[in-house]
């Protein structure tokens, strides 16, 4: 492996980027595969080790840097022995764990939308450091229930976005200190309007205090969150000051957007569909006039299969999709938003279809990477 190649975490396998290739992959080499087991959904690495997150398993704890394969170190599994956990999505920023969990409201034990825990304990076996769980404060309701979030620094404080399925909102919790989360703000769609379908809330990204929300069936969102300090609720009347402005919606024919993510410079959007024909897109994101009127489309990409892409991760000029039964594709972003593949690695080359398995979550280690995110 050259040592200036990344290294792909591609849900169980990983493989970096050098080598030409068959018809399996081109310009990848697989280096191990670990398997965790079943229900693995979306991936992410800290330093020597990654975590995955694995459903009602909890999070599984790999270590991918020192001698030999990667190595299965431990499982983090919040309300052991207990049920309503289905871990869907992780995040480490700084020392913090985050992880997400999508179960709807009730069960045996509280209702936790929202898990953090404490790195610098251990990266292993990390203290629980903070949760958001429902009816454990005014309005944390909305935070039940988390498919998928992104955490976002500002002026060295830390905001939680959750896509929350029970208030169907991304619900926005400044979680700079974790054992006392404080409630922000909620982002919702556009009012009903010709042509407009609101969907399900499914995936969040932020960047450059810019916030995007996914609906599946109904296209994207942008909202100005720049000034997401300022919102706060006033308890004595129980209503929002909220800072936060809807700037865009943009939709196409057939939309089922999964997920978005930014270029590194801020101004190109990425969205992915859960058509396999729409593939992935690129948005201007200087294209924005008023909230109704469309981003300008720029650029698109498939793979040429019925896969349908999932989720995207950028670092630099590149952008890696997972792709699900067609593995992962590494494509190049050109100047005005265009895309060349340069890389692909398929995972399961005798199966293919639209199934929803295969690449489900992709990240990328071992080498700088830009703070963009994402994720089902």
């Amino acid at each position: 492996m050259k040592t200036n190649s990344p290294t792909i975490l591609a849900l169980g396998l990983l493989c970096t980027a050098v080598l030409p290739a068959t018809a399996q992959n081109r310009n990848t080499v697989p280096l191990f595969n670990v398997n965790p087991g079943a229900g693995c959904t979306e991936v992410t690495a800290s330093g020597d080790y990654a975590y995955v997150a694995r459903g009602a398993a909890g999070i599984e704890v790999v270590q991918i840097a020192g001698a030999g394969a990667p190595l299965r170190v431990g499982t983090i599994r919040p309300y052991l022995g207990q049920g309503n956990i289905c871990i869907t999505d992780v995040q480490v920023v700084g020392n913090t764990l985050y992880a997400s969990n999508d179960v709807p409201n009730g069960g045996p034990v509280p209702h936790t939308g929202f898990f953090m825990f404490d790195l610098a304990t251990s990266p292993v076996a990390p203290a629980m450091s903070g949760t958001i769980t429902w009816g454990a404060g005014p309005l944390y309701h909305l935070a039940g229930s988390v498919h998928n979030f992104c955490v976002d620094v500002v002026a060295g404080r830390s905001y939680a976005y959750m896509a929350s399925a029970i208030s169907n909102e991304v619900v926005v919790f400044d979680v700079t200190n974790p054992a006392v989360p404080e409630y922000k703000d909620h982002l919702r769609t556009p009012p009903a309007s010709p042509g407009f379908s609101r969907g399900s809330v499914h995936d969040v990204a932020v960047k450059n205090g810019k916030c995007v929300s996914t609906w599946a069936n109904g296209g994207f969102v942008i909202h100005d969150v720049s000034n997401i300090a300022g919102s706060y609720l006033d308890m004595q009347a129980m209503q929002f000051v909220s800072t936060v402005s809807l700037i865009n919606y943009t939709t196409y024919p057939n939309a089922l957007v999964y997920h978005a993510a930014f270029s590194g410079d801020g101004n190109t959007l990425l969205t992915v569909d859960g058509r396999y024909y729409n593939g992935c897109r690129s948005w201007d994101l200087n294209s924005i006039t008023t909230p109704m009127v469309p981003l300008v489309q720029t650029g698109s990409f498939t793979s040429g299969t019925t896969a349908f892409m999932h989720n995207i991760h950028v670092d630099g000029k590149y952008v890696y999709l997972s792709n699900f039964m067609d593995g992962c594709r590494i494509v190049e972003l050109l100047p005005g938003g265009q895309f060349r593949e340069m890389g692909r690695y398929d995972t399961t080359p005798t199966v293919g279809g639209s199934s929803q398995t295969g690449v489900w979550g992709v990240f990328v280690a071992g080498q700088q990477v830009s703070p963009v995110r994402r994720r089902w």
